[in-house]
């Protein structure tokens, strides 16, 4: 189970706000990709894409690295620039579902580590980014290296 990539992941989610409870969804084209890294796929990573404005989507990869975006349950993400993060942990100590909630955030650390440079899991810093587009083929490539 990959409790802290999760956490993680709605944590930042939670943070750019992205959804309000009974706000319309805007049009959602699909999204599609491959991660990598250092060439092999990355199976098990989740992937953020954070647009410039509107929700953010988010996918997990399986394994052969590929991946679909969802918007707040639903297929796709918003048209425009946007900024993406990779993060895949794996789990060093295994704990329960009601062991990770009591912990603090430097146990969660010490219970998991990254299989990428932690560089990748920030839109800001990952310097991972793409355009939705509302006349062609979505496809994105993501090829991390260390």
């Amino acid at each position: 189970m990959r409790w802290s990539g999760k956490f993680g992941l709605g944590l930042v989610l939670l943070l750019i706000g992205s959804g309000c409870g009974g706000a319309k969804l805007a049009k959602l084209y699909p999204v599609t990709g491959t991660v990598t890294y250092d060439g092999k796929p990355l199976a098990n990573a989740s992937v953020l894409l954070v647009p410039e404005t509107g929700a953010a989507a988010i996918g997990q990869t399986d394994g052969e690295g590929h991946f679909s975006l969802r918007t707040q349950g639903t297929e796709g993400a918003v048209e425009g620039p946007a900024k993406i993060a990779v993060t895949a942990t794996e789990n060093v100590k295994k704990v329960t579902a009601e062991e990770f909630e009591k912990m603090t955030d430097a146990e969660r650390a010490k219970a998991s580590k990254s299989l990428i440079p932690p560089r990748y899991g920030n839109p800001e810093a990952s310097e991972l980014t793409t355009t939705v587009s509302t006349t062609t083929k979505n496809e994105i490539q993501l090829d991390l290296t260390k």
